[in-house]
């Protein structure tokens, strides 16, 4: 595992150095920075790591490239200010899998880890983390027995540890903040029956997993289980979304969401409530043609509806960000009445909240993060 991680961090140095000679680069080092202040330091939570737990599902040992050079930018700041002038904020330290919290710490100060004995990934793990081993339901539907981190141990020293590095502030301590209670205290699942092409589908993916499963040597077809996966979601959201070809299903996702929302639409009207619509899956695209749009579908749907078209914005029509704040003040205002994007557009940093009445999920995020975000 060592040694496959010192090839790869290699050959990101090695492409690095051929693109100083390709390009005119300032080095970071060149620019004099002293201090680094990192919002929204989840996203940079896949920093590089060496171990031994192997069969543990959904730990990633890979390392972004964003990552990488912050770890390196990081680096540079302490050597240069004492270990110091390196401070990072997020409201969710924990996007998916328990220890990303092992990456936190070690951004801002990698001599606590030292100081608690943790300094390694295995050791950080085996204090203060257990595993379980559950059925879970694969790819294709199935049950399966896995094994995942699943919940923290020794918590009092956890805490202890994150808070000699961490200002830790809770919602319940923001009392200046009004957050309104969700309708009925929680959210409301929808739930529809499976149509006969979902079925008929679901059975052809199950078919494909089965002749994956069997297969001796999955290294060239392992992308095989995240494939179905996708494709499992994309035929429950529109057909269409698989092949242009299907007919409009009067019971998809997309179709009933549409009545939803213009229900809403006529419910919240005395006071321009508004509506924010999260669907991550929306393109059927083969190369650069682009077959089908979930958006762009849902927002013709809307306007057939009754819904004024300028009251219906789609997120990618807006793509400079004095556009999109522009957007977000109308959104505010009640001017546009119904917003439609992805979680990575709309889902952090975005401040439409002044009349929102109704959020919609067509299809739910990957991580947990995403929902409290």
């Amino acid at each position: 595992e060592i040694e496959r991680q010192k090839k790869q961090l290699l050959k990101i140095l090695v492409r690095l150095k051929e693109r100083k000679h390709e390009e005119d680069i300032i080095y970071f080092d060149e620019l004099g920075v002293d201090m680094l202040i990192i919002d929204e330091v989840q996203a940079y939570k896949r920093n590089f790591f060496a171990t031994k737990m192997q069969r543990i599902k959904g730990l990633d040992r890979g390392a972004s490239r964003r990552a990488f050079s912050l770890s390196l930018k990081i680096r540079h700041v302490m050597e240069k200010t004492g270990g110091r002038n390196v401070h990072t904020a997020t409201g969710t330290p924990v996007t998916n899998v328990l220890p990303e919290l092992f990456n936190q710490v070690r951004y801002i100060s990698p001599e606590t880890l030292e100081e608690f004995h943790v300094d390694t990934f295995d050791r950080f793990a085996s204090v203060f983390t257990q595993n379980e081993t559950a059925l879970e339901i694969d790819a294709a539907g199935r049950f399966k027995m896995v094994t995942r981190f699943a919940k923290y141990s020794n918590i009092i020293e956890l805490s202890k540890m994150f808070r000699t590095v961490a200002d830790v502030v809770l919602s319940e301590d923001l009392t200046e903040v009004e957050r309104p209670p969700i309708k009925g205290g929680h959210p409301e699942q929808v739930s529809l029956p499976r149509s006969a092409v979902i079925s008929q589908f679901m059975n052809y993916l199950q078919d494909v997993y089965e002749w994956f499963e069997n297969q001796s040597d999955k290294r060239a077809i392992s992308h095989i289980p995240l494939l179905i996966y996708g494709m499992s979601r994309k035929i429950t959201i529109d057909p269409r979304l698989i092949d242009h070809r299907f007919e409009d299903d009067p019971g998809s996702k997309l179709n009933v969401c549409a009545g939803n929302i213009i229900a809403k639409y006529h419910q919240y009207d005395s006071v321009k409530g508004t509506q924010v619509v999260f669907c991550d899956l929306y393109r059927n695209m083969c190369g650069k043609i682009e077959y089908f749009n979930a958006w762009e579908e849902l927002k013709r749907k809307l306007i057939n509806g009754g819904i004024p078209p300028g009251e219906v914005a789609v997120i990618n029509d807006y793509n400079t960000d004095k556009q999109k704040s522009e957007l977000f003040e109308r959104v505010n205002s009640g001017e546009v009445r119904v917003i439609i994007g992805s979680t990575s557009k709309l889902g952090t940093g975005v401040n439409i909240q002044e009349r929102l009445a109704v959020e919609h999920d067509i299809d739910c995020p990957y991580r947990p993060s995403d929902v409290a975000q």
